[in-house]
């Protein structure tokens, strides 16, 4: 492992990513799954980062140099802007290794690569993931889990009872 690698751990439910900062710590967005709301980016120690989790390094095909990489990740420190879906633990270590808050997939195609719970990145080499696709932007998709999945259609649900019919 070294200094700029993008690492990541799976936990219960989850994957948390961060970077390596070189010195024995892991910039990244601290809190727990339902506790995000005041989540923040922070450097820790890497036995806190990895909670006992077996510590992987995510490949890239292209990246950043490490310094480069290091001053985004700093340069971040005690933000506390957690999304889910549009700027999760995962999100922040892509951008920091690529200068992108997306990345290519080995199809080619642009995708989200969010994270954590609700979104897998498509075709990582992270296993196979079978859930439902969602379009977050102009050619942009993501793949929600099923807890994610079901959340959603509840919500449409929601909104569809809350519309009278034309």
């Amino acid at each position: 492992m070294a200094k700029g690698d993008h690492i990541f751990c799976h936990r219960l439910g989850y994957t948390h990513h961060g970077i390596n900062a070189g010195d024995g710590t892991v910039i990244h967005y601290t809190g727990e799954p339902g506790q995000k709301a005041n989540a923040v980016i922070q450097r820790t120690p890497l036995d806190q980062f990895t909670k006992g989790c077996m510590l992987q390094i995510q490949p890239y095909g292209s990246y950043d140099l490490p310094d480069v990489v290091i001053e985004r990740a700093e340069s971040r420190l005690g933000e506390n802007q957690y999304h889910l879906v549009f700027n999760n633990c995962e999100h922040f270590a892509v951008w920091c290794k690529t200068g992108e808050s997306r990345r290519r997939s080995r199809d080619g195609a642009r995708q989200w690569t969010a994270s954590s719970r609700a979104l897998r990145p498509k075709g990582n080499g992270c296993g196979s993931f079978i859930g439902r696709v969602l379009t977050v932007g102009a050619g942009q998709t993501a793949v929600l889990d099923h807890a994610a999945s079901q959340s959603m259609r509840v919500a449409q649900k929601r909104a569809a009872a809350a519309v009278p019919p034309k």
